[in-house]
């Protein structure tokens, strides 16, 4: 029940918003390589602000969205603003929509990768197949013209450029993407062990507190307050 004095104000702007530090067997997330035992979740609410007590109270009601990032997302959202649209995240939980399925696993990276090489490869092949039964066609008709000729050459010279640019583009691309993926395991894994430490440290400091000498002794006060 609220004191007698409490003042309750409610907005639409008025909103909470929190983080949390998650652990689990194994999550996979969207943008992601990784299946991850920790990442970080984020949630947003609407908000009521309560006066009560000469001081401001402020209270999370009716959830808006929950969302999950890994550590190596969560760094890049902070560490870049203004970058597109933003950071990949893993939907969680939407208001009148609930939980969410999760995400699909990945295909490996280099599956994705080789699959575009034989796309680009394929449609290589299908040009140069194209111009030389056309080339074959002009000869077997015995009528070759100059602009018969032009046409071949452009479809032939599509078919260098595609070969010339394309497949290279891919592996180019493929190079870009498993350097991301390696710089976003070094955060993950930075990440990771700077929270082991963190924990380990609290815990040794609890270990003191509770075993070590006390460098402040609690001293008695005699006499009327």
């Amino acid at each position: 029940m609220p004191a007698e004095d409490e003042k309750i104000e409610k907005h639409p702007s008025y909103g909470m918003i929190g983080i949390s530090y998650v652990s689990s067997t194994g999550t996979h997330l969207f943008g992601s390589e990784f299946k991850h035992q920790h990442f970080i979740t984020l949630k947003i609410s609407e908000c009521e602000r309560h006066r009560s007590l000469a001081r401001d109270w402020y209270f999370g009601r009716n959830r808006i969205i929950e969302v999950s990032m890994s550590e190596a997302q969560f760094v890049e959202m902070v560490g870049r603003p203004n970058h597109g649209d933003g950071i990949p995240c893993t939907l969680g939980w939407v208001r009148d929509v609930g939980r969410l399925p999760d995400p699909p696993i990945p295909d490996p990276i280099k599956d994705r990768y080789t699959a575009d090489m034989e796309a680009d490869a394929a449609r290589c092949t299908k040009e140069l197949r194209e111009a030389v039964h056309e080339l074959n066609a002009a000869i077997d008709s015995g009528k070759i013209g100059k602009t018969a000729l032009r046409e071949l050459s452009k479809k032939l010279e599509y078919a260098a450029c595609a070969v010339d640019r394309g497949i290279p583009f891919v592996r180019k691309s493929f190079h870009e993407e498993m350097e991301k993926v390696v710089n976003h395991a070094a955060t993950e894994i930075e990440a990771t062990v700077s929270s082991i430490a963190m924990r380990l440290g609290i815990e040794k400091m609890q270990q003191i507190g509770a075993q070590g000498p006390k460098l402040i002794e609690a001293s008695e006060v005699k006499g009327d307050v």
